[in-house]
């Protein structure tokens, strides 16, 4: 005979809640224990709610870390903080005096919360404008802040009721912008000793970002090379439009409106092993000097890729990758992982003029239609690897179905349109 409690407690039963209460990841976690008295057999509760399981029993850290998330929630509705108490200034509203573990689990808190995308609330734990507007990538659950799937409405479009009092869908295009400047190309940049030719340049980033700010897209991506002179410049774009950069240093998703985006880190394909965005970013607090020594971080990203991928392939949602260079300069094998998980397009810079490319792959990823010549693809990409990284491990026995992926890349600067006009369709143009 089991012990049997109310119906508003936990059962205890072998094998059962135990399993989650033994796991390591609580071992540290003390706990106070009931009175075995209270628990009667043969189903009937002899004390009421008063008997209770071992309860884990918060430190108070713990405690502390709640409550501060509490004290950013307050602090966010106060109009005057920002002079009372800007981040930074040491007292006790100042969350920049926590590490950097610390400050992380009074964001997931706020997270969980959904209130941590809120820009009065995320802005408490940046000391300048540039970096709270930039910087939202979170590499601890590998996802962009304020675009995460849990938040996303996966393309519910707003709807209103007719005359009859049915409720009619009003389909509205989404618009995502994409920047493309020569200056995001690191080979123009660093290669650039032209000052009129650069001065020309950031004119003309300044004109997409004017353009962005009275176009109002749903966000705006961003990929490349990202010097300090153009973060600046892009800290600019209004504070209602996410600016999702990828420099490289972090690989990571951004859902929106149902369509979702897979920022890698080309770095770990090809090169030399060191990003972008690791060469000009400097240590933090406690934070390390970027290393890519090992390859660690490259089987780490394969692992992460292919469980987007195969999400993708069972429930044909809108995905598209960016890569922080020449697309054509990706291994082939990775491309095939794309066509696989059913990827619309292919994103990236590139020092060459604007190409789009159009094929046609089959349901394992193999080219029925190649417009683009085999020598034009990455040397990498002779030997396809398609032995414990297969995307599925059941596609073999999947219907073959044609699918087409486009390749981009582009040096001029400029804003690319992508509309998602329903669940099937979806369009590229220059603006």
């Amino acid at each position: 005979e089991g012990l049997v409690k109310a119906s508003n407690k936990i059962v205890k039963h072998d094998n059962g809640y135990d399993v989650i209460r033994n796991h390591p990841y609580f071992s540290g976690m003390k706990s106070s224990s009931g009175d075995s008295s209270d628990l009667v057999k043969g189903g009937k509760d002899s004390g009421g709610d008063q008997a209770s399981e071992p309860t884990p029993i918060p430190s108070l850290k713990d405690l502390c870390i709640r409550s501060c998330a509490e004290l950013v929630r307050q602090d966010s509705l106060n109009l005057d903080i920002e002079t009372d108490h800007p981040p930074g200034d040491g007292t006790s509203h100042d969350m920049l005096r926590l590490n950097k573990s610390d400050r992380r689990r009074i964001m997931h808190i706020l997270d969980r919360q959904r209130i941590l995308s809120e820009p009065r609330v995320y802005r408490r734990f940046f000391k300048k404008r540039q970096e709270w507007r930039l910087d939202r990538i979170r590499p601890e659950s590998r996802d962009f802040v304020g675009l995460t799937q849990m938040l996303d409405r996966q393309g519910n479009l707003p709807s209103v009721d007719d005359d009859e009092g049915n409720q009619v869908i009003m389909p509205e295009p989404v618009k995502i912008m994409h920047m493309v400047n020569p200056l995001f190309v690191r080979e123009l940049n660093e290669g650039c000793t032209d000052e009129d030719q650069r001065k020309e340049w950031k004119n003309e980033l300044k004109d997409s970002i004017r353009t962005i700010n009275r176009i109002r897209p749903k966000a705006v991506l961003v990929t490349g090379f990202i010097d300090p002179s153009c973060r600046k410049l892009l800290a600019k774009v209004n504070e209602s439009i996410p600016v999702i950069v990828n420099d490289g240093s972090e690989f990571f998703s951004a859902w929106i409106s149902g369509a979702q985006g897979l920022f890698l880190r080309s770095s770990d394909f090809v090169g030399d092993g060191i990003s972008s965005g690791d060469k000009e970013k400097e240590p933090q607090d406690d934070e390390k000097k970027p290393s890519r020594s090992n390859n660690d971080y490259g089987v780490s990203q394969l692992s992460w890729l292919r469980q987007e991928l195969e999400q993708s392939r069972m429930s044909r949602h809108h995905i598209f990758v960016f890569v922080d260079c020449d697309p054509t300069s990706l291994p082939a094998h990775l491309i095939k992982r794309f066509a696989k998980g059913r990827t619309l397009c292919v994103f990236g810079v590139s020092s060459k003029s604007t190409f789009k490319v159009d094929n046609t792959y089959d349901g394992d990823g193999h080219i029925i239609k190649n417009e683009l010549p085999v020598n034009e693809m990455s040397k990498n990409g002779d030997k396809e690897e398609d032995d414990d990284v297969s995307v599925s491990s059941t596609e073999s026995n999947e219907e073959s179905v044609e699918h087409l992926m486009s390749i981009i890349g582009s040096k001029e600067s400029g804003l690319r349109c992508i509309t998602l006009a329903d669940q099937a369709k979806w369009t590229w143009e220059e603006v």
